[in-house]
């Protein structure tokens, strides 16, 4: 019987010692409760009692703004080297002076074309991009020589060129408002870089435009641009329109009267747009000018043309997108006049003479680096 008492003995001791630790345990929890609020307390009112807010203002809501571009809109090359090719045409050159009308047959013209595009201030506020666009056109003719009409022996010659350097500017106003500033400077002329021509037949183009973004797939706006477009001198309306519809397969880029694309998105990497583009300039004929000094003439070409065209843009990389695109060059003047004034796209005023050429189909190809 003695095993028995003594296990309810070890038992009890046991059970005594389980209670006493369970108080001593809930006591010494409720003291370092105490504590902590104690603590709270006095940091509390140190906190309160040693800062003086009276000085204190409330803080300025922090201003939203839109950004330049909207979803899917496809690459930003800022880097893109290409080459135009134009197929064989007829061209007509008028008398002018004692100089007989002629005509010719042009095989191609061909060129280099190269976009940079750098941004210098990249900001939520403001985003501010320096350009620089050099566009070459080799004329191969097929008969020339020392008795051709001077505007054949200067396009076999020298061929055209233009440098365009510009700046451009987007600045939000706020979440649904902007403006978009475009200036800059053209140099366009049958120079070459060996013999460059006088910076006093420099061009200077510009936009102003002001713009609405309801939504991250669209943005549009108006405004007016100083512009060569036509080869003259011109003040146009300017109609800017950015879309990417809900699924991202399909949008609009446009900034009329220059270009009008319609984009298909197959993949993303693979852009297929169909669209037109009007680009002209007017080209400083320093050959002519020299030959005809004693006329007092500053002989300038106005070029201008309307491209109707397919575009297919693929990523080789993510950063490393190919470009081809092909259609139909239409002429819109190709005539000679006597220096640098405003004439509108639809003026019958006569130039020094003007001239019939061909509408080709054209090719152009290009490999551009895009923003990442």
């Amino acid at each position: 019987m003695k095993y028995p008492n003594l296990i309810v003995l070890i038992s009890a001791i046991f059970l005594a010692h389980t209670l006493f630790a369970q108080q001593d345990t809930t006591r010494v929890e409720e003291e370092i409760i105490e504590e902590e609020i104690i603590e709270e307390d006095v940091m509390e009112e140190e906190s309160y009692d040693n800062y003086d807010f009276s000085n204190l203002v409330a803080a300025e809501d922090v201003k939203a703004f839109c950004s330049s571009r909207i979803l899917n809109q496809g690459p930003q090359k800022l880097v893109s080297i290409g080459y135009d090719y134009q197929f064989g045409y007829d061209a007509t050159f008028n008398s002018f002076y004692n100089v007989p009308e002629e005509e010719n047959t042009i095989n191609s013209t061909h060129g280099l074309r190269v976009d940079l595009m750098y941004p210098v201030i990249s900001k939520n506020n403001i985003l501010v991009t320096l350009n620089l666009n050099y566009l070459e056109a080799r004329y191969n003719i097929e008969d020339v020589n020392e008795n051709s009409h001077p505007l054949y022996r200067t396009l076999d010659n020298t061929g055209l060129r233009s440098t365009n350097f510009s700046a451009v500017v987007f600045k939000p106003l706020n979440m649904k408002n902007f403006l978009l500033i475009q200036g800059g400077v053209s140099v366009n002329g049958d120079y070459t870089f060996s013999d460059f021509q006088s910076m006093q037949y420099n061009r200077y183009f510009g936009a102003v435009i002001y713009g609405w973004k309801p939504h991250d797939r669209k943005m549009w706006g108006l405004g007016v641009t100083r512009t060569y477009l036509g080869g003259a001198l011109n003040y146009l309306p300017v109609f800017y329109y950015q879309y990417s519809s809900d699924d991202g397969k399909w949008g609009i880029d446009a900034v009329l009267p220059s270009r009008f694309n319609y984009k298909r998105n197959f993949a993303k990497g693979s852009i297929l747009s169909a669209g037109f583009n009007f680009d002209g300039n007017t080209y400083r004929l320093n050959q002519m000018s020299d030959e005809f000094s004693e006329e007092n003439v500053d002989l300038e070409l106005r070029r201008s043309e309307l491209r109707f065209r397919l575009i297919y843009d693929h990523a080789i990389t993510r950063l490393l997108w190919f470009s081809v695109q092909a259609g139909l060059r239409y002429n819109w003047q190709f005539n000679v006049d006597d220096g640098d004034f405003f004439r509108s796209l639809f003026s019958d005023d006569p130039y020094v003479f003007e001239n019939t050429i061909g509408n080709p189909l054209y090719a152009q190809i290009s490999l551009s680096w895009v923003s990442p």
